[in-house]
This record gives structure tokens, sequence and C-alpha cells, in this order.
């Protein structure tokens, strides 16, 4: 692939995508996930013609907000698409979490989908190297040091929004509503 097609997707990835893990179904293994979000379709079809993955509406337009696009390429696509952006990135954070991703992810994808205990303890090692820097790990961490019990955690000013959020959202289902 061009050289300029591969630094400009690495440069749409440094300002508006996320190389993240993500759990696709309850109780499975992290994988590798390269997503990104705009109001501009053009790029959104730019990463998914150059990369393969999906691409969709990600909310509509309402009000005075304008409609965004939403592109994502996970697994094994994702692996071979940030082997060729990689050396391209520039945003520090994207440049680690790429590293670690294609230093360890290969060999912690197994084609069976069968992880054994050893593949299990190495892909919590490396999400716990992979999320050491956001924010909920931030927010946990400070209320560990604090003190605060998970329970209590709506008296950390961050937290408090989710935990009205989550309150709201359980009172609902618990009440069949």
């Amino acid at each position: 692939m061009d050289k300029t097609i591969l630094a400009y997707a690495a440069g749409l990835m440094d300002g508006e995508g996320s190389i993240t893990l993500i759990r696709t179904n309850k109780g499975g293994q992290r994988a590798p996930y390269l997503t990104m979000t705009s109001t501009s379709i053009e790029l959104v079809q730019f990463m998914k013609d150059h990369f393969g993955g999906s691409a969709c509406i990600a909310h509509k337009a309402k009000d005075k907000y304008s409609e965004a696009y939403h592109w994502k390429i996970g697994r094994k696509g994702a692996l071979k698409a940030l082997t060729l952006i990689a050396p391209y990135l520039r945003e520090k954070e994207k440049v680690r979490r790429a590293r670690l991703i294609l230093d360890h992810y290969p060999e912690l994808l197994p084609r069976n989908g069968h992880y054994t205990p050893e593949i299990l303890e190495k892909i919590h090692q490396v999400e716990q190297e992979f999320f050491k820097y956001s924010s909920k790990v931030k927010i946990l961490k400070k209320a560990e040091d604090e003190g605060i019990e998970p329970l209590q955690l709506s008296t950390v000013p961050q937290v408090s929004s989710l935990v009205a959020v989550h309150s709201a959202a359980s009172s609902k289902l618990n009440n069949g509503r």
C-alpha cells in the first residue's frame, strides 16, 4: 500500500481514532480493535476502503448536532491494519498501545478460540499494561489509595455522574419499566 495512504490513515487514527481492546461477547476475551468516529463520511469511507472493517451511522443529526459516522475493524483485521499504519503513528499513547498489541496479540488470538491457562494469564498481564493509563483505572486506583470501598465510589467526583446513570438504569430494570 502507498506510504502516503498509510501516513494519512495514521494521522486520522492519531487525531480521530482509537486503538483499544474490546470484549465482544459476555465472558469472552478482549480482542484488538481500531475505531474512528467522524462527522465526515469521506474519512470513514477512506478507512473502510483501504483497510476493510465496517462503517455505519454512529448517531443521526438532530438539533444543532451533525450526523456522525463510525468505522471499526477487529481481531486479525485490526492486527493487519495496525501493522501497516503503526510506523506512521505519532501520538504517544496510541504508539504505546499499538506496540503492545503488535508485540503480544498475534500469539494470544488462538485460531480455535480455546484459551489455555497460560494464554489467559498472558492476556491478563497485557491488558493490565494496556489499560494502565485509562481514566477509569486512574479513578479506581485513586479510590483504592484513599481507602474508598467500591460501593462508595459515588463520593469520588469523577464517578458520581456514572453512578447516578447506573443507579437510574438499575432502578428502571428492577421496577420492570
